[in-house]
């Protein structure tokens, strides 16, 4: 069994082609009922809920206090297993996504974190072109109230890893470990142990690189093989040991049952 903790919704979804334990992640409202629909008719597809930093068209016709009132309701749902993703981005987003200021994005997250808390939630992060910000917040966060979080995505240096492993962090890596040019992040898998690690495959983003250079310009659910794969060669380790180290951490992490 593995488990694909970080996947979206897109146009061509189907539930042939995912992996054995699939996350679908809910960052706007629209995407986290759809979400939450799909994993009611699937015991083995989960939802979470969240804002993503940045709003987007519709949905920015509402205000950020009442999208988290419904998050807020949608995260109460039974399938629903995690706050987010949800975090900071300081990049300039393309339409239809719309561009949230820093001081936007504080309250946004902090208030996803509440959430989390009170239900008891754990919290999936997005953080880009924000990595002192984001170790900054939780650092601040965690010391009031802890609450389990992972890093989505992570393609930071050891010395970030370390300071989210310190914070009590996991780390979920992508496809990005197959490419080239991630020499940091291949230092990253090397020396943070199996146990902080949780898989994800982000489609569909991020194609593996063996399958781009099939031709392949969508991603499926079914890579997260892939990914585990290459985590085993880094580490010296079989991959059905990544597998079933990292299922583990997911079902551990995500309360699965």
């Amino acid at each position: 069994m593995i488990v694909d903790t970080h996947t979206h919704i897109s146009s061509n979804y189907n539930e042939k082609d995912r992996a054995d334990i699939e996350i679908l992640i809910g960052h706007t409202l629209e995407e986290a009922k759809k979400a939450i629909e799909i994993s009611k008719t699937n015991k083995h597809v989960f939802a979470t809920c969240g804002l993503y930093p940045h709003d987007i068209i519709p949905e920015n016709e509402i205000s950020d206090q009442e999208k988290i009132k419904i998050i807020k309701e949608l995260a109460k749902n039974e399938k629903v297993i995690a706050i987010g993703e949800c975090g900071f981005d300081f990049t300039n987003p393309r339409l239809p996504e719309i561009k949230r200021s820093k001081d936007d994005q504080i309250p946004l997250f902090i208030s996803q974190i509440e959430i989390a808390r009170e239900l008891k939630l754990p919290i999936v992060i997005h953080s880009r072109i924000a990595t002192d910000e984001t170790i900054d917040l939780l650092r601040r966060e965690i010391r009031q109230a802890e609450f389990p979080a992972v890093w989505h995505c992570f393609t930071e240096n050891y010395d970030i890893a370390k300071k989210a492993l310190d914070l009590g962090l996991m780390l979920s890596i992508t496809g990005i470990i197959t490419y080239k040019n991630t020499s940091d992040l291949r230092d990253v898998i090397r020396k943070v142990p199996i146990e902080r690690i949780m898989l994800e495959t982000d489609s569909p983003y991020l194609v593996p690189e063996s399958e781009r250079k099939a031709g392949i310009k969508v991603n499926s659910s079914k890579y997260v093989k892939l990914i585990a794969q290459e985590i085993a060669e880094i580490k010296g380790i079989s991959q059905q040991i990544v597998e079933d180290k990292t299922t583990e951490n997911a079902f551990a992490f995500f309360k699965l049952k």
